[in-house]
């Protein structure tokens, strides 16, 4: 055993004292293959200078194409920030074409249709500063996107088609806060700022790769259960069924029936092939209108019983009413006729 496959780092986090191995990152922690040993240790000494605690998913270490990178959630950049002491109050945006074709920036992550989002902007208070930071990002540098091989256009990943405010904003936080307080934030990055090669990213469900076992540096983008929000909306909405349910349930029932591999197999998290993403939604769609249709017969189902045992009851109701009035037509018959004065008639 070499001196890096050796090494250990026992360090303080904001979430308890943690150790790290390379053994443990490389079996539980590590997401793709062919991890060198040198990206082992550059991870370990960054997680232990950074004080961040990858067993609570601050920290991933993803190999992406030749290289493998660090990525560390935005919640980390945002919790970090409130409580770095150089850090008096920070603000972030969205910068919009307005309709009056203006440049404009813009708190939060609102926008009108019509107008265009070409950027966003970052700022903070920075103590001793007389000025406040400011930082922006134009959005064609940071969109990620593909080539659309059916339609012969490059098209936006779905999560930046779907919410692109969202995506930009979380990158120019994470640029800004570099930026401002590198001694706080020098070498993260957040996971929508990973440098894609999307022409290699294919989103069409080409039935002719059945192989799904290719090339791990061929990966381009880690899809998890986040790529999926929007498909799954159907699963509350409708069926009262928690999200990750049904995605955990589509993603199992797919890699029994050997249609997909997890990217790795090392941690209990269903983490995918981006390349697999049109197959999984197209299978989570179908397992909705199942669920949809199972849901409609059983509707009609238990309409049909109470309508049937409504009407049996009414059956039981008529006969019990149609004996009683038997009953009493029986009864008249047979009692003699009587005068108005109640005497019987011989």
């Amino acid at each position: 055993m070499n001196e890096i496959q050796s090494y250990k780092t026992k360090y303080m986090t904001a979430t308890g004292e943690i150790e790290l191995t390379a053994e443990i990152i490389r079996k539980v922690l590590a997401i793709g293959d062919k991890i060198t040993d040198e990206e082992l240790f550059y991870f370990m000494k960054m997680c232990e200078y950074q004080k961040l605690n990858p067993f609570v998913k601050e920290a991933y270490l993803i190999k992406m194409g030749k290289n493998a990178q660090m990525v560390v959630g935005i919640d980390v950049f945002t919790n970090r920030l409130n409580n770095d002491k150089l850090c008096e109050g920070w603000h972030s945006g969205i910068q919009v074409i307005n309709s009056e074709g203006k440049l404009e920036d813009r708190k939060g992550q609102t926008y009108l249709p019509g107008e265009k989002i070409v950027g966003a902007w970052f700022s903070l208070n920075k103590k001793g500063w007389k000025e406040p930071f400011y930082w922006s990002i134009p959005m064609k540098e940071y969109l990620r996107d593909y080539y659309d091989k059916d339609a012969q256009v490059r098209k936006p990943m779905k999560q930046w088609a779907e919410m692109p405010a969202i995506m930009i904003v979380k990158c120019v936080i994470a640029a800004g806060c570099r930026k401002a307080i590198p001694s706080s934030f020098t070498g993260l990055y957040a996971r929508e700022e990973l440098p894609v090669d999307a022409t290699e990213v294919n989103y069409t469900i080409n039935e002719d790769k059945k192989d799904k076992n290719e090339n791990p540096d061929k990966i381009d983008l880690i899809a998890t259960k986040e790529e999926f929000d929007s498909i799954l909306e159907a699963a509350v909405n409708n069926f009262n069924v928690e999200p990750y349910t049904i995605y955990e349930y589509t993603v199992k029932q797919m890699i029994k029936a050997k249609l997909i591999t997890l990217f790795n197999n090392n941690t209990d998290e269903l983490i995918i092939y981006s390349k697999d993403v049109p197959l999984i939604i197209e299978h989570i769609e179908n397992t909705l209108k199942v669920k949809e249709k199972q849901l409609k017969k059983k509707t009609e189902e238990e309409k049909k019983k109470k309508q049937a045992e409504e009407g049996k009851k009414k059956q039981e109701t008529d006969k019990k009413n149609t004996v009683k009035n038997d009953k009493k037509n029986d009864e008249n018959k047979k009692e003699p006729d009587k005068n108005k004065d109640g005497v019987k008639n011989e």
